[in-house]
């Protein structure tokens, strides 16, 4: 596996190093840390002289404070690289996972408070939007309990996927949680009382089957899990998704929160809204983001590679 940890080399990013100290990743993985400079000509309009004495001390500090981050990282079975880029954060990271061909970045957050999203949108969330592999951004230097989304969507099921198969779930508690939402009817004054009580029936009706769907995905994952190694039990909630995975987590003490994502960005993010991204921004705990793998149906990928349909 090649896991990719981003750190600013700050205090905060320390909880994310420890979580990558400690984890049991498969024998023979890589680990490439890198910290990224940005140059000071992108925020001082000093003489390029300047500019440039700054940035070489500024990629001298990193390199050895990397250094030491890899001899915290070094053990048996496993290989730790390290490097220093230079440029701006979010791009250098995300060109860097498609040129490592990362499994997954591990990123930390800064994010506190009130003004966390505003600290968080800078570099991890764009992370995660763009990275091409899942994102673990991390807040806690370990974790013992997970809750796992699951909704029936192929995001879920990869984020699902992910957790089952990698060593460093094995053991762990998870709750898999699956979330009923339906909104709630709402009418005109000038509506006629038939029109209402119909609408409200059909509300009630919705509801109850997705009662019944999100049960039944949340016991069949949790089945899943268990087999897998981890200790897993469904949970059914309702309400809005993120809010709800949210609230699941605080009430469990969870430490991770494992997400599925289709990867919205930009104006489609804004409008169709991300469940992902509003669990990003408001949990306590670390979250995983697992991003949808692209769909190719087996007909095609053989028709792709020129094999007949029936091979």
């Amino acid at each position: 596996m090649r896991i990719l940890f981003a750190t600013d080399l700050s205090t905060p990013a320390e909880r994310a190093r420890d979580l990558v100290r400690d984890a049991r990743w498969p024998e023979g993985s890589v680990v490439r840390a890198v910290s990224v400079i940005e140059p000071y000509g992108a925020f001082v309009g000093l003489a390029p002289e300047t500019i440039m004495e700054f940035d070489d001390i500024a990629v001298k500090d990193a390199a050895e404070q990397l250094d030491a981050v890899a001899k915290t990282l070094a053990r048996s079975g496993l290989t730790v690289e390290r490097d220093v880029l230079i440029g701006r954060p979010a791009d250098q990271l995300v060109a860097e996972a498609k040129e490592f061909a990362a499994d997954l970045v591990v990123i930390g957050s800064r994010g506190r408070g009130p003004f966390r999203t505003t600290l968080l949108g800078s570099v991890s969330a764009e992370v995660v939007d763009r990275a091409p592999c899942p994102v673990l951004v991390a807040r806690t230097p370990a974790f013992t309990k997970l809750v796992v989304a699951e909704d029936g969507t192929p995001g879920a099921q990869d984020a699902v996927d992910l957790v089952a198969t990698l060593p460093i779930f094995k053991g762990l508690q998870a709750i898999v949680v699956s979330v009923a939402d339906v909104a709630t009817p709402w009418t005109v004054g000038a509506e006629p009382p038939m029109l209402y009580s119909a609408s409200v029936d059909a509300y009630f009706e919705m509801l109850d089957q997705q009662r019944a769907t999100s049960g039944r995905l949340a016991a069949t994952t949790a089945e899943r899990l268990t087999q897998a190694g981890l200790s897993a039990k469904p949970k059914t909630r309702e309400g809005h998704a993120a809010g709800e995975l949210v609230a699941e987590a605080e009430a469990e003490k969870a430490d991770l929160i494992v997400v599925g994502s289709r990867g919205h960005t930009g104006v489609a993010r804004l409008v169709l809204g991300s469940v992902a991204r509003a669990v990003l921004t408001h949990a306590h705990c670390s979250v995983l983001v697992v991003r949808t793998r692209p769909t190719t149906t087996k007909a095609a990928a053989k028709a792709a590679e020129g094999v007949p349909l029936h091979a």
